[in-house]
């Protein structure tokens, strides 16, 4: 079996009266806030865990904060059940704000809107960007998995998806996860299983964590509509803050297309297309995007070679 994937030390933080779980890792972790600090947000359905690989390679040279989204990991559900896009950003800013401001932000899938939004509401808050498949608005969903993400936000999703799972195991539930999460790569499902099923395990005593998951993703696609303006393909065209986007060319949860439509968008950022990899690079090629991101903070003068 391959080794369990680090799980750092950490803390509940009051973020505007939303309480967060936040994991540290190297100075973040003795307390030793900056300009150097990278705070991780994770996706849909993940927590702060999935950052393990990543953070570590990242340590030596930032302070690392991975936080748990409010109802996912093991931060509490938000206060009023408020599950939409807008709830998530302000309670990211408000994160921000308590602990030192600014940082180098890093978001996967949901935590890559999540992010986005963040920078595009407050760009003093964010020195740079970096998305990892971000889930931006996807009207048409093709494939299979995408048509299956968008049932199950539908009414009776959370009854449906409750019967399911209480007819699969631990080890079924991690198996559909990585095949949603992770490329062709055999290696990456394997190095992370171990922590899936942790993850399900805990999630499995949170009563919330069904209805965490149903109701991020309607309040997601909610944010998709035409009526809420502007849109995320608008709001991005004036994004000013440094973007790298690393997008992973076989991702079915947001498929490569998205990112291609995304780097049109935002000619001023960086895109960068990993071949084989799927929905979550940080987890299946960690020291790729790992060296992205620091050549990322270097180019705009955050990091020394």
């Amino acid at each position: 079996m391959p080794p369990e994937v680090t799980r750092w030390p950490g803390a509940e933080v009051d973020a505007g009266g939303v309480p967060v779980h936040v994991r540290r890792l190297g100075r973040a972790a003795a307390g030793d806030h900056g300009a150097t600090r990278a705070v991780l947000v994770h996706g849909l359905g993940a927590s702060a865990s999935v950052w393990s690989d990543l953070g570590s390679l990242l340590a030596p040279h930032l302070s690392i904060e991975a936080v748990d989204l409010p109802g996912f990991g093991i931060s509490p559900p938000p206060p009023g059940g408020d599950y939409s896009v807008l709830r998530f950003v302000r309670t990211l800013e408000a994160y921000l704000e308590a602990t030192g401001g600014p940082a180098h932000v890093v978001g996967n899938s949901f935590g890559g809107l999540v992010t986005l939004a963040l920078a595009v509401r407050r760009p003093d808050l964010v020195h740079t960007l970096t998305l990892i498949s971000p889930a931006v608005p996807n009207l048409f969903p093709r494939g299979p998995v995408e048509l299956g993400v968008a049932v199950t936000a539908l009414p009776g999703g959370r009854r449906v998806l409750s019967r399911r799972w209480s007819t699969t195991s631990r080890e079924q539930r991690a198996d559909l996860m990585l095949a949603f999460r992770t490329g062709s790569s055999t290696a990456a499902q394997e190095r992370w299983r171990t922590t899936v099923l942790t993850e399900i395990a805990e999630q499995e005593g949170a009563r919330h964590s069904l209805d965490a998951l149903v109701l991020t993703l309607r309040g997601l696609i909610n944010s998709y509509l035409p009526h809420r303006r502007p849109t995320a393909w608008e709001a991005v065209r004036g994004l000013r803050v440094p973007t790298l986007t690393l997008w992973g060319d076989a991702d079915a949860l947001t498929p490569v297309r998205l990112g291609r439509r995304l780097s049109r968008a935002m000619p001023q950022a960086g895109y960068v297309e990993l071949p084989g990899v799927g929905h979550m690079a940080h987890c299946e090629d960690p020291e790729t995007v790992a060296r992205l991101t620091l050549g990322h903070l270097e180019r705009h003068g955050y990091l020394r070679s």
